[in-house]
């Protein structure tokens, strides 16, 4: 009984760990974002992504911090790798399609109807994992506002 209770408390404190290890890489982040060091606050929003692959916010202010610096084509392959190693976070699949939608405005229209189709298909992937509003309401807007196919 007593090894059970010890190996719960020992899981409690490593995921209180894991969880603070990517809030205070978020949070460096985020300093490095006010300081104007974007390269410091991708690598810090990487880390916490990768601590935590499904978190949205994580998520959301790494891409903004992508888009500030044009760094689209490290966005992409980064939720590439993350879920691939992670195939089950919904989340991250559709950080993964907005990491596509982010570059849509910097290309030309053949490249933007490309990139539009491939956000999609990971926006569905994220319904098909785990449906929530967020996943249908950004599919939907997707069907509305994509750029027009010839």
């Amino acid at each position: 009984m007593n090894i059970k209770i010890g190996s719960l408390i020992g899981l409690l404190v490593l995921c209180t760990a894991v969880q603070a290890g990517a809030n205070d890489n978020f949070d460096a982040g985020m300093k490095a974002v006010g300081a104007k060091d974007y390269t410091s606050a991708l690598g810090k929003f990487e880390a916490a992504l990768l601590q935590e692959p499904d978190n949205l916010q994580f998520g959301n202010e790494y891409r903004q911090t992508v888009i500030k610096v044009e760094a689209y084509e490290r966005s992409i392959a980064f939720f590439e790798k993350l879920v691939a190693a992670h195939p089950k976070m919904s989340n991250a699949w559709i950080n993964y399609g907005y990491a596509h939608v982010d570059k849509i405005p910097s290309e030309g229209s053949i490249t933007q109807v490309l990139l539009a189709n491939t956000a999609l298909g990971y926006f569905t992937t994220s319904i098909d994992l785990k449906p929530s509003w967020l996943g249908y309401f950004t599919r939907g807007s997707s069907y509305v506002y994509w750029p027009a196919i010839f």
